[in-house]
């Protein structure tokens, strides 16, 4: 007899009390109808009580983190010269109005290694207004412009982010160049 696989439902980010940290979680049904909540990094199973506490009632968190995390995904990506570094520097500080320097973009970096950035989109697509996406897409078309200039990683990176936060390609393409426009009349 072969036993039957549970069924992933969704997958997310959530606050794991395995492992006392943000991780990704899959919610699945099992073959006898019940909902489980498995942490992907230490592989226990939870509750769906779990899930209550999402990250979503944290989003403004979520964001933050993101806006370090595209950072350091570009300048990881891109163009591996100081311009794009400091650039990706000087962009976070102004989107987050905090310090932000090269050890902590070295630090997003090391983080991007083992974690997938693209987990928190869902999260900030249902979590935000439609105008904190846009600056979210926007941030993204500032950063990518540093250095060489956006790359076809880039482009296809900005195209997937705006579509998992709701925009079709015209809008996208639409906002990034008004982004890159204002960029560069500010320098």
């Amino acid at each position: 007899m072969s036993k039957t696989q549970p069924t992933v439902l969704e997958t997310g980010i959530f606050p794991s009390p395995a492992t006392i940290e943000d991780g990704p979680y899959e919610l699945r049904q099992l073959p006898t109808g019940e909902l489980v909540v498995l942490c992907v990094e230490s592989g226990t199973e939870h509750g769906t009580e779990v899930l209550a506490r999402s990250l979503y009632a944290d989003v403004e968190s979520q964001r933050r983190a993101f806006i370090r995390e595209m950072a350091a995904w570009f300048y990881t990506n891109g163009p591996k010269d100081d311009v794009r570094a400091q650039h990706a520097i000087v962009e976070v500080q102004r989107a987050l109005g905090s310090e932000y320097d090269e050890d902590l973009l070295q630090a997003d970096r090391e983080w991007l290694q083992t974690h997938d950035l693209s987990l928190r989109v869902p999260i900030l697509y249902k979590g935000l207004p439609e105008q904190a996406r846009r600056e979210l897409v926007e941030f993204a078309g500032r950063v990518a412009t540093a250095g060489d200039g956006v790359s076809q990683s880039d482009a296809q990176f900005i195209e997937i982010l705006g579509a998992g936060l709701g925009f079709d390609s015209a809008k996208v393409a639409d906002i990034v160049v008004a982004a890159m426009r204002a960029s560069s009349a500010v320098a």
